[in-house]
């Protein structure tokens, strides 16, 4: 049966179940991304919400698996969980595994800004919601978010007592076990202690002498104080400390060939490598199963401490926030992932940056205004090496990077009407960056780029830019129950420097422009049929100057400044019929273009990564008494179209349509106080190209989603 079949017959599924009258509202979504708690119906931009209990049900681990609920996001995880993730949003995203760069879909942790690509690949454990806010958000949340941001937000101290814990047992020998203690420490002191532990085994065979890839190995703790000596003055500290210890990946290897007229890489089944290998050679050619002569190995840890305090003084309120990670991260790679030593890198990476916020928000009657001061300091190095054919050709490019940025930021919100309100928000930004590095291909610097130091180049390998975000937006409420925007919003993100393994020979390269993007969205936001469905919906166009575009050349890889344009929509609806039944609905459109992209042979328009132009989401889960508890069914999918892995647009890059079934069935017991549920993950057992990399040496690697997976799960609640 084909994708588009199995895909129907979800759908109708979904639209086919019962409806029986009952009295039943949708509950009430809460958001934060305007710096404030808003309905999120009454927030004029575009923003899915997903609650901590919702992901639970979805079965998700990981801050990648978002994805899958959430029309209009994609994910690229280059080396694996656990390595880093390259968020997209709207086609938006960076599809390069440098760890100099920033990615323009950004990532906050209650206000936090996780800066390296690396630090958005996290557990997910004891967590209020998920918000996934698109477009250009860089009035209030500044820093690069020309794509969009995603901010994740624990579960808070309270004064009242609560605590769990959840068990999971899986196939692949999974064990995953999660909890959280809260409550009242004295009359104004609350604390709550989270942790996680996560271990399963791979589900990629690696039929060498080395274990199965793609396991789990991850231990979690979080500790949080919540402290108000008096009504107007708030203090909230966190401090989390997490390990990572596991086997990434491992990949598929698949012969490919360049046609020399376009220099364009496809598959080329039957035939071989760079030295004559073809899986099938020796019975390998399943996906999901290699044959390595190197291991593959992923250590890491990281610390993150927060400190906030809030003081509400005569018309207005003062915040600050202040925020540090320490992350380190070790791996290695068999990056041909076959008997031959064609192939193996390690990726070596320390990050330290720290943050400071401070912000001021007050409001009078038509008025609401948030201005605030940013700055954030960043020391990073990395020593990322690779050896082709047995040592036969080295790479090594040592690099460090100190970034300082700072921000001056304000936005007003102005009623003329009880339904009519117009927002205009200013930023200004000057980001300073600080980068060397010595890149040797054996031993020897080979392009007068690669000798990249302060020595050799001077002021070079410095670089000041000064950016302007801005943001005209309109909203128009006609009844309670409807919301009308639009607005134009300019985003920018600020440039950089090429890093690790570039394919660069000339100096002047290695830095990269920044990119502006203007952003033109229109939108609605609707609740009817007396508060059981909401059905929301924008549609934008964006318009890119010197968008930020990667692509490998060589035996490197290298960020240039092009031209894009893209435009679409998403729609979500959320609909309770019966007090029982819930349905969703997610579907989001995207048509998008980078202009002028050379590889090297030809130069060509072409789409961007990682941007289907079609993909969609639902669920449905009925509930209903039984044995004095409650029985809950639930089933929802996930779809993607066809989308490229890389901006070449290389017919071998391109991954195929996606689609994948979950299934979960749960007894809540009459107290409510614990709940069993068995759940069947990619229930038909699809297997889906997710990443594909195109080496020169006439291979791609492949990476699978995972198979069918079955499993239990007992939550106990004390409260």
């Amino acid at each position: 049966m084909s994708k588009s079949s199995k895909l129907f017959i979800a759908i109708f599924l979904f639209v086919s179940l019962p409806v029986v009258a009952d009295s039943i509202v949708l509950e009430e979504v809460i958001v934060t991304a305007q710096k404030r708690e808003e309905n999120i119906q009454d927030v004029g931009i575009s923003i899915s919400a997903l609650s901590g209990e919702l992901m639970r049900k979805l079965g998700y681990r990981n801050s990648t698996e978002i994805i899958a609920h959430v029309p209009g996001v994609q994910n690229f995880s280059t080396m694996g969980r656990g390595a880093s993730a390259s968020m997209y949003i709207r086609g938006v995203g960076l599809n390069d595994f440098g760890d100099a760069h920033e990615s323009p879909v950004v990532a906050y942790a209650d206000e936090f800004y996780l800066l390296p690509q690396t630090a958005l690949d996290f557990s997910l454990y004891d967590l209020a919601r998920v918000e996934i806010v698109r477009g250009p958000q860089g009035t209030l949340f500044g820093r690069n978010s020309t794509g969009g941001l995603i901010h994740f937000v624990t579960n808070k101290p309270s004064q009242e007592f609560d605590a769990y814990v959840d068990g999971t047992f899986a196939s692949f020998n999974e064990v995953r076990f999660e909890g959280a203690i809260g409550g009242g420490l004295s009359e104004n002191v609350s604390g709550r202690l989270s942790w996680l532990v996560h271990e399963a085994d791979g589900y990629i065979k690696n039929r060498g002498p080395f274990p199965d890839g793609a396991d789990a190995g991850a231990v979690d703790i979080r500790g949080q104080i919540s402290w108000q000596p008096t009504e107007k003055f708030r203090i909230f500290a966190k401090v989390q400390y997490g390990e990572r210890d596991l086997i990434p990946l491992y990949t598929d290897h698949d012969p490919v060939a360049f046609d020399p007229e376009t220099g364009l890489a496809f598959l080329n089944p039957d035939g071989v490598d760079a030295v004559g290998f073809n899986e099938k050679q020796i019975g390998v050619e399943a996906p999901r199963e290699v044959w390595t002569d190197n291991p593959q190995k992923l250590d890491s840890e990281s610390t993150l401490m927060l400190l906030r305090a809030e003081w509400d003084l005569e018309g207005f309120t003062l915040t600050s926030i202040t925020g540090y990670l320490d992350l380190r991260r070790r791996n290695i790679e068999d990056c041909d992932g076959t008997i031959n030593n064609v192939c193996t890198a390690a990726f070596p990476f320390d990050n330290e940056h720290w943050t400071q916020e401070i912000r001021a928000e007050g409001s009078s009657d038509r008025v609401r205004w948030t201005a605030g001061f940013f700055y954030l300091h960043q020391d990073a190095e990395a020593h990322p090496e690779a050896a082709f054919f047995g040592g036969a050709v080295t790479l090594d490019g040592p690099w460090q990077l100190e970034t300082d940025s700072w921000s001056l930021f304000g936005q007003v919100e102005y009623e003329f009407t009880d339904s009519l309100a117009l927002t205009t928000g200013i930023r200004f930004t000057q980001d300073k960056k600080k980068f060397e590095e010595e890149f040797r291909v054996n031993g020897e610097f080979p392009t007068p780029a690669s000798n990249f130091t302060k020595e050799a180049l001077g002021d070079l390998t410095e670089r000041t830019d000064d950016l302007i975000s801005a943001k005209v937006a309109l909203n128009w409420s006609p009844s309670d129950d409807v919301l009308v925007y639009g607005s134009i919003s300019r985003g920018t993100k600020a440039g950089g420097f090429n890093n690790g393994f570039f394919s660069i020979v000339e100096p002047e390269d290695v830095p990269y422009g920044d990119e502006t993007l203007y952003a033109y969205e229109v939108g609605f936001k609707t609740t009817w049929w007396g508060g059981r469905a909401r059905f929301n919906a924008a549609v934008f166009y964006y318009d890119y100057s010197d968008f930020q575009t990667f692509n490998w050349l060589g035996i490197g890889g290298a960020i240039s400044n092009a031209d894009a344009q893209s435009y679409g929509g998403e729609a979500e609806i959320s609909i309770a019929p019966t007090g029982r039944l819930d349905l969703t609905f997610g579907i989001a459109l995207l048509d998008s273009e980078i202009k002028d992209v050379d590889n090297g042979v030809i130069t060509r328009d072409v789409k961007m990564a990682f941007a289907p132009s079609l993909d969609m989401n639902g669920l449905a889960r009925y509930h209903w008494p039984f044995m004095n508890g409650e029985l809950a069914a639930q089933v929802d999918f996930t779809y993607a179209g066809e989308r490229f892995n890389n901006n070449f647009n290389d017919p071998a890059s391109e991954l195929d349509d996606y689609f994948v079934t979950n299934a979960r069935l749960s007894y809540l017991s009459s107290s409510e106080q614990w709940e069993l549920s068995a759940f069947v993950q990619n229930l038909t057992d699809e297997t889906n190209l997710i990443k594909t990399f195109v080496f020169p040496f006439l291979y791609r690697q492949a990476v699978y989603d995972p198979p069918r997976i079955y499993g239990v799960s007992l939550r106990i609640i004390w409260n």
